[in-house]
């Protein structure tokens, strides 16, 4: 038997000469993937996706005769194809990878031989988060703006959708985090954008998140797991007064961020009419005598050092 090209679906055998038999094809079809397989493929790169549906091949007889098996991402959403690895369901595929730049077709990309195929699953994998996207997921972004994380996302079907929660964590080993929800409109048409702000995400340095799309009927879908791109531009120097506004009886306070050297910092205190009302080096005791002398109003609070300026607007009752 010679293969010229056996096309099942997104499945492709050619390039050998079987010992014979009769070649049977299954297909499993399950939603989903799994993002954190445990596995490395045969050169060692770890596998960090893969499908949770799978080819079986059967019925040819055995031979240790060369063949090359290719599996399509056609319905999937490829942001670097050369990630694309052919690979069994937890554990690596048998023979030698591949790589395309096959950037129509998709293709996973398998050399091995025809006793290869015994016993195994063969399904789409990756070397990394998220060169693969299901196609439920059209586009995710994540990224800093300014000391809050923004997360935009497209997604089909949303006729169906209840609403998306939005997990957070600090590393793969960490337990997910429930962030916030977006709710989906009855009337929803089915590709449609969403946006959701995470302001907690001042207080961590860096982090994972994953989004969670709620069907009416209880069942749901993952996204995969995705970094937040850039960095915090205020959060490594974040000032904050409070409690804003303040009665006089109130201590008043300074918090900083992780960054900052109080003992560096020049304080500025600027009047409602932009009189400079005082100017000394910080200390927590001399911020608090300093702000207890002033009358009731609206003063601008200036924070100077070599590398920043900030200025907060403080109220005082």
């Amino acid at each position: 038997m010679i293969f010229n090209g056996f096309l099942v679906k997104n499945l492709q055998v050619g390039l050998g000469n079987s010992a014979g038999g009769n070649l049977a094809i299954k297909f499993t079809e399950y939603r989903g993937a799994d993002f954190n397989p445990g596995f490395n493929d045969t050169d060692s790169t770890p596998i960090l996706y893969r499908l949770f549906s799978y080819y079986q091949l059967s019925g040819l007889n055995s031979s240790t005769n060369a063949l090359q098996m290719k599996i399509s991402a056609h319905n999937l959403i490829v942001d670097h194809p050369k990630d694309i690895r052919l690979v069994g369901t937890g554990y690596a595929a048998p023979g030698d990878h591949v790589e395309s730049l096959d950037t129509v077709n998709l293709w996973a990309i398998r050399n091995l031989t025809f006793e290869d195929l015994l016993d195994k699953n063969f399904t789409v994998g990756s070397t990394r988060y998220p060169s693969i996207l299901p196609i439920i997921w059209l586009e995710l972004e994540c990224k800093w703006n300014e000391d809050v994380v923004k997360i935009f996302w497209t997604s089909t079907e949303n006729d169906l959708a209840a609403k998306y929660e939005i997990f957070r964590f600090l590393s793969l080993k960490d337990d997910l985090e429930l962030a916030g929800e977006v709710n989906v409109s009855a009337n929803s048409e089915s590709i449609q954008s969403f946006s959701f702000t995470d302001q907690t995400a001042k207080n961590y340095s860096k982090g994972l998140y994953q989004i969670k799309k709620v069907n009416q009927n209880g069942s749901y879908f993952w996204s995969e797991i995705f970094r937040v791109e850039g960095e915090a531009k205020v959060a490594k120097h974040h000032f904050s007064i409070y409690p804003n506004p303040s009665v006089n009886s109130e201590q008043v306070r300074v918090s900083f961020g992780k960054n900052v050297k109080a003992d560096l910092i020049e304080v500025q205190i600027v009047d409602p009419s932009g009189r400079l009302k005082a100017k000394f080096e910080y200390s927590q005791n001399e911020f608090e005598v300093r702000l207890a002398e002033l009358p009731a109003g609206v003063y601008l609070i200036r924070f100077l050092s070599k590398d920043m300026t900030t200025t907060l607007r403080w109220i005082k009752l």
